[in-house]
């Protein structure tokens, strides 16, 4: 677990989470410029993140929880969870620094889902017979202003990932890239063949790039 200290000011009976390394601000009754991202969510609410991440269906979702500056008598409710929640990086984390599963969405531009690098056809019939895949789309016509020879169908649809296969993924991302890991979540799925595209012939190469690389 990252460093962190539950705070309660008595005079203000005001809650949160701090920083150990901030402790001495208190002291000198000034805020810290940084608070940490944690929260208490409903555990409903990470099932639907895990299928639908972010940007689908989440966004119609009533969360029920508490930002951590309200009171923690949420966490006596069995069915709420601690959680550190990265929404630049589109991640969450428990408190032992472990990713939660946030569902991945597909499509022609972040993870090359289209007629360049798959076989459509073989992709889409093996995805459609996989549990964890969700929404899949049937081959669709690229829009116009970003269509060509190599970019003219694709499928989207939405993963699932086990707490397993999301942490392999995760894994391989720091591999990837120190700087900004969360942006190569489509390549460690990829390389580590978490979707079994390759497997089943439908990967035109063997680089998630294919003959961009």
């Amino acid at each position: 677990m990252r460093h962190l200290t539950i705070i309660v000011q008595k005079k203000s009976v005001s809650e949160g989470f701090l920083y150990d390394k901030d402790l001495d601000y208190l002291k000198k009754n000034v805020v810290p410029s940084t608070v940490p991202s944690w929260t208490l969510v409903d555990k409903k609410y990470l099932k639907e993140l895990s299928r639908y991440g972010r940007a689908g269906k989440m966004g119609n979702y009533k969360f029920k929880g508490t930002s951590s500056h309200k009171p923690f008598s949420y966490l006596e409710k069995k069915n709420f969870k601690l959680v550190q929640d990265e929404f630049d990086s589109h991640m969450v984390f428990d408190i032992d620094d472990n990713p939660i599963p946030v569902g991945v969405y597909f499509d022609y531009i972040d993870a090359q889902m289209k007629n360049g690098t798959y076989n459509l056809k073989k992709a889409h019939k093996h995805l459609s017979k996989r549990k964890d895949i969700h929404e899949l789309s049937d081959i669709t016509e690229v829009e116009w202003y970003n269509r060509d020879t190599k970019c003219a169908e694709y499928l989207h649809f939405w993963w699932e990932p086990s707490v397993k296969a999301y942490r392999k993924m995760w894994k391989r991302c720091l591999e990837l890239s120190d700087e900004y890991p969360s942006c190569r979540k489509h390549q460690a799925i990829f390389e580590l063949d978490l979707l079994g595209l390759r497997k089943a012939g439908a990967a035109l190469f063997d680089s998630f790039y294919g003959d961009y690389d």
